[in-house]
């Protein structure tokens, strides 16, 4: 018996690693080290900010293409 794989559609597949880096990301939203001074955890906040706001873009429009695909 052949099992159908998991993830069939191209779309699906190209989905995965960015949900993956969303889902470590957003943990260390919150995360900083007790040494760190103001502008450094300032920093860091913006930039994992900014790269969660393109991995949730990059995720919208892939699912708006494999629901318009279907």
């Amino acid at each position: 018996m052949m099992k159908r794989p998991l993830l069939r559609h191209p779309l699906q597949r190209r989905m995965v690693v960015p949900a993956l880096l969303l889902a470590v990301s957003l943990p260390l939203t919150f995360l900083g080290w007790p040494h760190w001074s103001e502008w450094q955890s300032d920093l860091w906040m913006a930039v994992l900010l900014a790269t969660q706001s393109v991995i949730c873009l990059k995720l919208g429009l892939a699912l708006c293409r494999y629901i318009a695909s279907r």
